[in-house]
């Protein structure tokens, strides 16, 4: 069979992504993201129809006439079909020697366990394999989190097990909303992000650059807050510390009434705990009382920015508040996150990247907590393929390849 190579416009390229259940990171608002980059798009056809599209981006290196090539989660084809991937990674190598790229990089996100094919004829044509190892040290996470939603909120619900549930429905009845909001709203989110970038040792980024993702999204693209209604609370708090002054009259009366005994033991015990529970509404309503001397009416505790693509939400970024966290305000927001999406006909949430680990396996993984904190809502991990390097001027590669490493070591030492 004989395959034609070529150039395609936006539409096209997108259309045959979405038909073919590809991501949101191989479409033209991606290429939109990353606006340093340079970008086409290649597709190999044959007599009648398109078998194969990937977006591919070029960043030159400073000072030379070469540049990197990647394609972010592609290519984009029917993996059923062998001959079609190989027919669009061969266009998409002459189309990188044409930019003078010294590699391609890539990382299709098809399974691991399906796909070893794949693994295997890359290699055979030289291509390197970055390996399986767990962590998060590729370009992209070799780990993904994705929840199957399904169509049917209350079994979503359901699947994410009782803890999680009561949780949720705990964080409902805080005074909180979780909201979209507007690029009026973003410096609200850069905050969180210092804040969770602080709190978790990662370097963040500054205003300008989600605006430009939150711009170049579009219509796919939305900025979600979750913020703590002080005097909404405040009612709350004051009204549950009456019921349980009251509660602890009526069982201090029949204590009273009561012989020593079993039941008397019991009725105290009852009492000891509605009184801390008293202690804890006082000392929140003076905590509450104090935020609106201050003038703090409105609390933003988290954030997200959430794409929408193809029947999937991604979970992009997403940044809290060390302040209220016993709120659950992160609940709140991503159940809200989730709900929305089902409601808007998107079936998958994609969580994003972790580790590899499971709780179990890994008592020491510093990132342990994004799949403890994902899994509650019902996702599974999800092994990508990984990340393959194709050398197309293997000296210029090597010498691109040392001087990664030393930035690593100078950025970690």
């Amino acid at each position: 069979m004989t395959y034609k190579t070529l150039l395609v416009s936006e539409k096209i390229h997108d259309d045959y992504v979405q038909s073919l259940g590809g991501e949101i990171y191989q479409t033209s608002r991606w290429a939109l993201v990353k606006s340093n980059w340079n970008h086409e798009y290649v597709a190999v056809k044959d007599d009648n129809d398109i078998l194969g599209v990937a977006l591919i981006l070029y960043r030159k290196l400073p000072f030379t006439p070469y540049s990197l090539a990647y394609m972010p989660r592609g290519p984009v084809c029917d993996y059923s079909q062998p001959e079609h991937f190989k027919a669009i990674l061969k266009a998409c190598m002459k189309a990188a020697k044409r930019h003078r790229a010294f590699t391609l990089k890539f990382d299709p996100q098809i399974s691991r366990d399906q796909h070893e094919w794949v693994k295997d004829y890359v290699k055979s044509i030289g291509g390197k394999h970055g390996g399986h190892k767990k962590g998060l040290a590729y370009n992209q996470p070799n780990f993904l989190m994705i929840t199957d939603m399904g169509d049917d909120e209350k079994a979503l619900e359901k699947a994410m097990g009782s803890k999680t549930r009561n949780k949720i429905r705990k964080a409902m009845k805080n005074g909180i909303t979780t909201e979209e909001a507007s690029l009026d709203d973003l410096d609200a989110f850069v905050k969180l992000m210092e804040i969770t970038g602080s709190r978790d040792d990662f370097t963040t980024r500054n205003a300008d650059y989600f605006r430009h993702i939150l711009e170049s999204l579009g219509s796919v693209g939305k900025l979600w807050l979750t913020t703590f209604h002080v005097k909404e609370l405040l009612a709350i708090k004051q009204k549950e510390h009456d019921d349980l002054t009251k509660e602890a009259a009526k069982v201090q009366a029949s204590i009273e009434k009561m012989q020593s005994g079993r039941k008397q033991e019991k009725a105290m015990r009852n009492l000891d705990s509605i009184q801390q529970r008293i202690k804890k509404a006082e000392h929140m309503i003076d905590e509450l009382e104090a935020e609106l001397a201050n003038g703090r009416e409105d609390i933003v505790l988290s954030g997200s920015i959430m794409g929408y693509f193809n029947g999937t939400a991604y979970y992009m970024y997403a940044a809290s508040s060390n302040e209220y966290r016993e709120l659950l305000p992160t609940y709140h927001m991503v159940w809200t996150l989730m709900s929305d999406a089902l409601n808007n006909g998107y079936r998958y949430f994609d969580f994003g990247g972790v580790s590899g680990y499971t709780s179990d396996e890994n008592k020491d993984d510093s990132v342990r907590g994004l799949y403890e904190f994902k899994k509650h809502f019902a996702s599974e991990q999800f092994e990508t393929i990984g990340e393959f390097d194709i050398e197309l001027r293997p000296t210029i590669n090597k010498l691109f390849a040392s001087g990664m490493k030393m930035r690593y070591k100078w950025r970690h030492r």
